[in-house]
């Protein structure tokens, strides 16, 4: 038992480090959706939303899945402690790394014009996609660092390089966006991946990893390992990416422009918001598990680990958002988005199923089972996809959020079974209890706010909200004394202090 509980309590401690900093990136995330909302309304959240969606395709094809198999090699490297090795993988990394960045900028800009009619029917925003090379190029450059830093565990510089590089972005964005307005979006996404890379580089060479230089001949022969997985992990990543282009595509060509960025505010609050807790748990959780991939019962006993956790604070913060949704999109954006209240909620609820299906994700990717992960993530989208279009003429906007429920529907039982496979891997009776009853929170949450109107609403899902915040403490509590806690924090307060 004590085991278990120093491992809960090892996934508790880096959720919480890098939890924390994902609060203070919410806040600076808050002021620039608001800024952005502001300054440039939904037409502009949704142009950004475009321009993101082809640095983010562009980037995974030309990164051949270079960071999930870099982390995990990195991870089983350092873990022998073996600086030379580390030293040299560093140098393969650092050499396919290089290669992938001025391969993805040369891909934005030789296919900026197809890429401009795809997206808006029109050669018009041709210039600025040729721009955006260049923040595929630093964006690249810094994913490098990125994969030495996570796979060595170093958590804090993490931490610490996000939260001051969105502080530098919102920064520099302001004043483009104020002066600039729409024109200003793809200068402002350059200057921010360039600012990024800086910072980030900072902490990287904190590390004091020795430059070795490494020929093409070794680079690619060593290379190889990492690319096994890392290519199939592109191929789930290039295609979630391109589904993306397409939904929104396909709003903007068959709705309008205003209604891509009522899609791209709901998807930024609950893929970047809502999901916090996953990234705060997955900088840890995939390097710890790597290690032990290949003991089943550690498997089974970590991933279980992690899904409790994952329910207990995933629970209350899913009830809240589809609770407080509609004063979420006012606050984070405007009055304007107040019409995406409905598709936020579909969104939410489907956001609790993966979730709870995330942590069994990482035993393919741990185990090297590429082809099997790409299969997974190749059916979610065409589920997503089709379900989207097939419901789009009875249900409107909504049927993008109904879709995303029911890909992820299917994506859950993908995963148990895929899982049960690999590693004889099944939830304990605990955390099938919990998932039930979680689920049932959120599901009679979801009625209340859909079924009722104005203050009963409210009310009655102010009661869900707080009896799942009690039950998530409770399962806290059987794991941790929150008491003792409460007691050490209070012990670290100079006025908490006994000072007779």
């Amino acid at each position: 038992m004590d085991k278990q509980n120093s491992s809960y309590k090892q996934i508790i401690k880096s959720t919480s480090i890098f939890g924390g900093s994902q609060l203070i990136n919410i806040i600076i995330g808050f002021a620039r959706s608001k800024i952005i909302a502001l300054l440039l309304g939904s037409t502009g959240v949704g142009l950004i939303g475009i321009y993101q969606s082809i640095v983010d395709m562009v980037r995974s094809i030309a990164c051949m899945g270079i960071d999930t198999g870099g982390i995990r090699e990195v991870a089983a490297i350092n873990s022998t402690h073996d600086r030379t090795k580390l030293e040299e993988l560093v140098a393969v990394i650092r050499w396919w790394i290089l290669g992938a960045s001025i391969f993805g900028s040369l891909v934005c800009i030789i296919f900026c014009y197809p890429i401009s009619i795809w997206a808006f029917e029109s050669g018009e925003y041709t210039l600025p996609i040729a721009l955006l090379s260049i923040a595929v190029f630093f964006t690249l450059l810094n994913l490098g660092q990125i994969i030495v830093i996570q796979g060595t565990r170093q958590i804090p510089s993490l931490v610490k390089a996000n939260i001051i590089s969105n502080t530098s972005s919102l920064l520099l964005s302001v004043p483009i966006y104020y002066f600039l307005g729409l024109k200003g979006i793809a200068i402002s996404l350059v200057l921010g991946s360039i600012a990024t890379f800086l910072i980030t580089q900072r902490y990287y060479n904190k590390l004091r990893i020795k430059h070795i230089p490494t020929s093409s001949a070794i680079a690619l022969r060593k290379g190889k390992k990492i690319l096994k997985l890392g290519l199939f992990v592109v191929s789930a990543s290039v295609c979630a990416t391109v589904s993306m282009f397409v939904i929104r595509s396909f709003i903007s060509n068959n709705v309008s422009l205003e209604a891509a960025g009522l899609f791209q505010a709901v998807w930024t609050i609950t893929g970047v918001y809502l999901m916090l807790i996953l990234r705060s748990m997955g900088s840890d959780f995939f390097p710890r598990l790597s290690g032990i991939i290949n003991k089943n019962v550690a498997t089974r006993r970590l991933v279980n680990e992690q899904t409790f956790i994952v329910l207990i604070a995933a629970t209350p913060l899913i009830v809240g958002m589809i609770l407080f949704s509609k004063l979420a999109l006012i606050a984070l954006y405007s009055h304007e988005f107040v019409s995406a209240t409905s598709l936020l909620q579909w969104q939410i609820l489907g956001t609790f199923l993966k979730v709870i299906s995330w942590p069994m994700g990482f035993i393919l990717l741990a185990k090297t089972k590429g082809t099997w992960y790409l299969y997974s993530e190749v059916l979610f989208y065409i589920v997503y996809l089709l379900a989207s279009y097939l419901l789009y003429p009875h249900y409107g906007l909504d049927a993008v959020g109904i879709g995303y429920l029911l890909s992820y529907a299917f994506y859950l039982v993908c995963m148990l079974i895929m899982s049960n496979r690999l590693c004889r891997f099944r939830w304990t009776s605990e955390i099938l209890s919990m998932s039930l009853i979680s689920f049932s929170f959120i599901l009679v949450s979801f009625y209340m706010m859909h079924r009722l109107d104005g203050i009963p609403a409210y009310l009655t899902t102010s009661v869900i909200f707080i009896l799942s915040i009690t039950y998530s403490l409770y399962k806290l509590n059987k794991i941790i004394n929150i008491k003792d806690i409460l007691k050490d924090i209070k012990l670290r307060i100079p006025f908490g202090r006994n000072r007779n």
